[in-house]
């Protein structure tokens, strides 16, 4: 706004000036804001950055390999498993089975079942099925030779049947 001031003694009037007219006074500020101040840790130099990350995963190896042992032995805590009051009575058929063992010749399998067996399969000149035959039970004995002019025969497997149902089975791992 444009004001012109005069002289209150003499009228004299004074160059032209701006004049601000009277206002309420009012406060103002800015308001910054800014993001909180953090810290950053001390520099730490790289090889000691990587002797600790070395330290912490061989420590962290060493312990998990100590973890596992621990499982695969069994030394970690197990459920208490409840025990037989009595041991089941074997019946012939398991007794059997329990004496006849991979590897052992015809001649050994017969002397251990009293020659009791009858022959299944004898189709394949290499190949020969015996059964020994209990109430409810039998035992098969899977035997095989190399050589068809050679009697001797050698175990491969044995199996224990419970009526028509495989309870237990053991073979030759060739």
């Amino acid at each position: 706004m444009l004001e012109v001031l005069a002289c209150p003694a003499c009228g004299h009037r004074y160059r032209t000036r701006f004049a601000v007219p009277a206002m309420e006074r009012t406060q103002a500020f800015d308001i910054v804001l800014t993001p909180p101040v953090v810290l950053r840790p001390p520099a730490v130099s790289p090889a000691l950055r990587s002797f600790a990350l070395s330290f912490a995963s061989s420590f962290g190896l060493v312990a998990l390999i100590g973890g596992l042992l621990w499982l695969g032995l069994g030394l970690g805590a197990a459920p208490a498993r409840p025990r037989p009051a009595a041991a089941a009575p074997q019946t012939k058929a398991e007794r059997l089975y329990g004496a006849i063992e991979t590897a052992m010749s015809l001649y050994d399998v017969e002397q251990a079942a009293g020659g009791a067996g009858r022959v299944i399969r004898s189709g394949n000149p290499y190949l020969l099925l015996l059964s020994y035959d209990f109430p409810s039970e039998s035992v098969r004995v899977s035997l095989d030779r190399t050589d068809v002019s050679s009697g001797d025969y050698r175990v491969q497997a044995v199996a224990l049947y419970r009526n028509k149902t495989l309870v237990r089975r053991r073979a030759d791992q060739e």
